[in-house]
């Protein structure tokens, strides 16, 4: 979690698509609460766990959105356990095709690529639609051949059509066009 600015984060989502031998008892998430040393579900959308069907994939998702700080420690780590509701005389196979972790922000996420054979040296990104062009500085590295993930809280994609220009040091420009 610690690629995204926790100013603009708010909330998390945490998913997963997971397979159980039996059915009898349903499962839940947790969140290891930083500032209480122990796991919680305080603040989550769901406590009431997930009911499995047994051997078929099952997706459980949970909403995390107050007190979302508490569980997100300083370097970025966010800790979950899963666990069923009880003790059982028999043992449950459980395995886990899917988890992830979404941070809910309210922002911009722009996926770059440089296909160019040098680094590149993102300075500007330019909002334009039909009422409004609006420019934002930017300092980004992209070396040659690589891709990133650029977040920024304080840029909002605009309602209706609009237009992304990415602008580089050199003066190279990828526009982008959502109609």
């Amino acid at each position: 979690m610690s690629a995204y600015p926790l100013a603009d984060v708010q909330g998390f989502e945490i998913v997963m698509t997971y397979n159980v031998t039996e059915d009898a008892e349903k499962w839940f998430m947790k969140a290891y609460n930083w500032s209480s040393s122990s796991f919680s579900d305080f603040g989550f959308n769901n406590t009431g766990g997930s009911q499995p069907v047994s051997s078929q994939w099952n997706d459980y998702a949970v909403t995390l959105t107050s007190n979302w700080r508490d569980y997100v420690n300083d370097n970025g780590t966010l800790r979950i356990e899963f666990f069923d509701e009880g003790l059982n005389s028999s043992q449950a196979i459980v395995e886990i095709d899917f988890f992830a972790v979404r941070a809910i922000v309210d922002g911009t996420c722009l996926n770059l690529a440089n296909s160019g054979p040098l680094t590149t040296h993102v300075v500007a990104i330019w909002m334009l639609n039909s009422t409004s062009h609006q420019r934002y500085d930017a300092s980004l590295f992209i070396n040659s051949g690589e891709e990133a993930t650029y977040i920024r809280g304080d840029i909002r994609m605009p309602e209706g059509s609009f237009i992304v220009r990415i602008v580089t040091e050199r003066g190279n420009m990828a526009v982008f066009q959502e109609t």
